[in-house]
């Protein structure tokens, strides 16, 4: 059986491995990001919320639809929807951290806000993420919760009033638990339509 030592990770660095292969084909540096809609599609599709501790497989890019919905109903525009749809986008690349880990995390913080400078840019996005974002991320954490997790998100920390605003919102939203392929497809006509739209 193979052991990882510190010495493995010097050993990368000296060949010069530090990019991933995406499912493309393109060789994917946080120096030099390339980034790519099929990319970002294929990989969100994947990756499962809650660290993959859910009832059923649900995927971020079915999250970031949520997302995209939500801010589209609360009155959000073109880019505001495309800025929700992709406000998980370096997740394709660095995967994810758990929220109350990611706290404990200073260096890998800074590498995700450096990326994710740079995908805003390649998007045409606003530098940061804007309120109305924000407040649609976080009504879907509790909408999803409430079906996924064993405590429905009760003992989630959360800005004032916020679990309260997305109960009531819990039955007009539907999840629907898309398998990768489905959700993957989703997400790119989503993003094909608000380019479309632009």
């Amino acid at each position: 059986m193979p052991t990882v030592t510190p010495e493995a990770g010097e050993h990368y660095k000296t060949l010069g491995a530090t990019w991933i292969e995406t499912y493309t084909g393109i060789k994917f540096s946080l120096y030099k990001p390339e980034f790519n809609a099929e990319d970002i599609a294929h990989c969100l599709a994947n990756l499962c919320r809650f660290n993959g501790h859910t009832r059923t497989f649900y995927s971020v890019a079915e999250h970031s639809l949520l997302v995209s919905a939500l801010v589209y109903h609360m009155g959000g525009n073109q880019q505001q929807c495309l800025e929700a749809l992709l406000h998980d986008a370096t997740e394709a690349y660095m995967s994810d951290v758990p929220a109350p880990f990611k706290q404990l995390l200073p260096d890998w913080q800074k590498l995700d806000k450096d990326l994710d400078d740079k995908l805003r840019e390649w998007a045409d996005l606003p530098a940061t993420k804007t309120g109305l974002v924000k407040d649609a991320d976080w009504l879907a954490l509790f909408i999803e919760a409430y079906w996924l997790l064993p405590d429905k998100g009760e003992s989630f920390p959360g800005p004032e009033g916020m679990r309260g605003r997305a109960m009531a919102l819990l039955h007009d939203y539907n999840l629907f638990f898309m398998p990768p392929n489905d959700a993957e497809r989703a997400f790119l006509g989503a993003w094909a339509e608000l380019l479309d739209d632009a």
